[in-house]
């Protein structure tokens, strides 16, 4: 009887044993401290990459990357989210394969051009609990790179499809751009404008200027406001 109490004696001290050593949860200070920060993301064709910071000390699994046709942020400002809100990642994403740099670069693909996403991300910590999140930021995901236009009808550049991307005549059904020059002044319109039939565009000209990488990059930071259908450029718009 007394071996049978001390085997029991010994079980129980290993099963308060493991416990006490168990993972802890992280605390409140630990889901502050460990927010993703410096969000940056960079547009293309269908796709987005989404670089992010963090100096998260806790023992953590990776990040979920959320990226939402609503604003998430408003929703839920805490730590939990619904089991209905899914990441874009189906498994927790560890980080990139270049941990020294200090930024976590995710790749999402699949996405739909000219639609207005939300994109945040949050930390995962080892029991599968989450951050709070980082920035939400707005995003419409859209080809990007540079086209050149000839004068409507007068070469094989002037027009350009964006959904097809793709150059076509300034009359063809699928083109969303063309390129004018009246009285000394040049202009890009909406194919509305040659014919009600055709697709209708609205353009603005940016308040930037500088050359193709620094131009996207300040794109990046301004928002989409309104557009008419026939805009007057100059060099450098």
């Amino acid at each position: 009887m007394m071996k049978q109490r001390l085997i029991y004696l010994i079980l129980i001290l290993i099963g308060l044993l493991l416990v006490s050593c168990g993972p802890s949860k992280p605390g409140d200070e630990a889901r502050s401290n460990c927010v993703p920060y410096d969000l940056q993301i960079d547009v293309n064709d269908s796709k987005l990459t989404v670089a992010f910071k963090n100096d998260c000390s806790s023992l953590t699994s990776g990040y979920n990357i959320y990226i939402s046709e609503d604003k998430l942020s408003q929703q839920y400002d805490s730590t939990f989210l619904p089991e209905s809100v899914k990441p874009h990642n189906f498994s927790v994403f560890p980080g990139d394969t270049n941990p020294d740099d200090g930024v976590e670069h995710y790749i999402a693909s699949g996405l739909q051009n000219g639609r207005l996403y939300y994109v945040s991300v949050r930390t995962v910590f080892s029991d599968r609990s989450l951050s709070f999140s980082s920035v939400e930021l707005p995003v419409v995901v859209t080809p990007k790179g540079e086209i050149t236009l000839s004068i409507r009808y007068k070469g094989d550049n002037d027009g350009f499809s964006f959904n097809r991307n793709t150059y076509v005549r300034a009359d063809d059904d699928s083109n969303d751009i063309y390129y004018s020059s009246k009285n000394g002044k040049d202009f890009l319109g909406s194919p509305t404008r040659l014919d009600g039939f055709l697709r209708k565009s609205k353009l603005r000209i940016r308040p930037i200027r500088g050359d193709f990488s620094s131009v996207v990059s300040q794109l990046e930071q301004e928002s989409i406001g309104k557009g008419a259908e026939r805009v007057q450029v100059r060099a450098g718009d």
